[in-house]
């Protein structure tokens, strides 16, 4: 769940930090968003979502982290994914939620 005003991650659950490797409070931490999605995308993205529209099977593609052994750090990898997201209302403020439902690897590896 992200405040749309600023982007930012006001919830998580735990398979969504532990499918980047991450325990929850560092992938709270971290203000992703703007940095791993496309913007053109992401900007159409929320601005149906802030107008009211619930997006369902809605297919993109973005950049998630990864933690790379044989690095030992994180790296970003490119996905597909398709996901369901709507607008919500949390502590006085709106809201998108997102619940993905397939996420798949591409082969492009950045970083």
């Amino acid at each position: 769940m992200y405040a749309i005003a600023t982007t930012k991650k006001l919830y998580c659950n735990s398979v969504a930090a532990n499918a980047q490797g991450m325990p929850p409070e560092q992938f709270l931490s971290i203000n992703s968003c703007l940095d791993l999605n496309d913007p053109p995308e992401f900007e159409r993205r929320i601005d149906r979502v802030s107008a009211g529209e619930t997006l369902r099977n809605y297919e993109y593609q973005a950049w998630r982290w990864y933690f790379d052994p044989n690095a030992g750090r994180f790296r970003t990898k490119r996905m597909s994914f398709v996901s369901n997201f709507r607008l919500i209302q949390y502590a006085g403020q709106p809201c998108w939620l997102g619940q993905v439902l397939q996420a798949d690897e591409m082969s492009e590896r950045r970083g």
